[in-house]
């Protein structure tokens, strides 16, 4: 098993310089007579800080600067249906809730401080590094809090010279979790840090398509085992210290089990297509799989109404089968499963068996 080179728990640390100058600017913009110039050139400067080059250096071309600044000017007086680009589409419901709930935001600025303390990052670190192989090592990783310019929640992400972030939208971690979630984000998002070097270290462009949609979820199937403690219906918590799905969230985990025969059935059905020559190329496998597995709509739901669920099914099946791996073989063979992807099936199809279900 090949070792990952990062970092020690304790080298973990958090950013959130440019919250408070945001923060402020939204709530002038809430005022009738908001002086725009002045806000303006004030958002020229903020997005130049260093926090806002990480993110739109992760976004590349799919936000510019003067586009952001344009739409945060103006985001009030427009209709949402005439937004184009889609992470300012997404943005659009953010920025309104922010500016209706702007005092809340304010009075909140502290709460990352009493989060991140040094006990509880060396217990997510902790956590973490259990799931990961032995003689994992972390470097330097800095956790990034903005009001973020695009779509995504969080994500981890490494800048041309190496540093490593992981970035959280302010809007949403206050809107959409409670203290104790965020604090089980920490370990999540440290896991994730170790599986893209191990994902990186693959060949991932000549891997047979089947194989690299059984590897697409490992990265939060295998967050949510070893961090969250997930509780699905092939797979069982791990460990019993800890209340099972801890930092997840209860109406998305309990609507992605109920909904589990449905999601298997479709797993199988993807296969098929790869199989059948349907998904022929990546791109085609990505584009699929980000429609179904990566939905965050519940199926009752219309297009235009917001996501109601914070885990998707890529989180949820992503536990089923790798966390069946670990719950049948142990960690060490998750692992080397992972560098050598032609044994999945195989040892899925073992596991399968041994609780009386058909092979895939």
């Amino acid at each position: 098993m090949q070792k990952i080179n990062l970092i020690e728990p304790l080298q973990i640390s958090f950013q959130k310089a440019t919250l408070e100058q945001m923060i402020l600017i939204f709530k002038n913009l809430r005022k009738p007579n908001a002086n725009k110039i002045a806000i303006r050139q004030q958002l020229e400067e903020i997005l130049d800080h260093p926090d806002y080059v990480v993110e739109f250096s992760r976004y590349g071309n799919r936000v510019q600067k003067s586009e952001l600044i344009d739409f945060i000017l103006n985001f009030q007086s427009i209709e949402k249906s005439s937004i184009k680009n889609e992470d300012l589409l997404v943005r659009f419901d953010h920025f309104k809730y922010l500016i209706e709930h702007v005092d809340d935001y304010q009075s909140k600025l502290d709460l990352i401080e009493s989060i991140f303390t040094p006990e509880i990052i060396k217990e997510q670190g902790d956590l973490a590094l259990k799931g990961l192989p032995k003689g994992t090592q972390f470097g330097k990783v800095t956790f990034l809090f903005t009001v973020g310019i695009g779509m995504s929640f969080g994500y981890p992400h490494q800048t041309e010279d190496g540093r490593k972030y992981i970035h959280f939208d302010f809007i949403q971690l206050i809107k959409e979790f409670t203290p104790e979630q965020i604090r089980f984000c920490i370990g999540h998002e440290i896991h994730h840090i170790a599986m893209n070097e191990i994902h990186d270290s693959l060949d991932i462009v000549n891997m047979p398509l089947e194989q690299l949609f059984f590897l697409l979820f490992s990265g939060e199937g295998l967050a949510v085992k070893y961090c969250n403690n997930a509780k699905g219906i092939l797979s069982q918590p791990l460990y019993l210290d800890l209340p099972e799905n801890i930092g997840l969230d209860r109406f998305s985990w309990e609507y992605l089990n109920n909904d589990f025969e449905n999601t298997f059935q479709m797993f199988r059905n993807h296969i098929q297509m790869i199989r059948n020559g349907e998904i022929t190329s990546q791109d085609q496998l990505m584009a699929l799989f980000q429609k179904y597995w990566m939905n965050d709509k519940t199926a009752e739901q219309s297009p235009d109404e917001s996501p109601r669920l914070k885990q998707s099914r890529f989180y949820s099946f992503g536990n089923e089968i790798w966390g069946l791996l670990h719950d049948k073989y142990g960690i060490e063979k998750v692992y080397n499963t992972i560098y050598n992807m032609g044994a999945f099936l195989p040892l899925l199809n073992k596991a399968l068996i041994q609780l009386n279900l058909d092979v895939i």
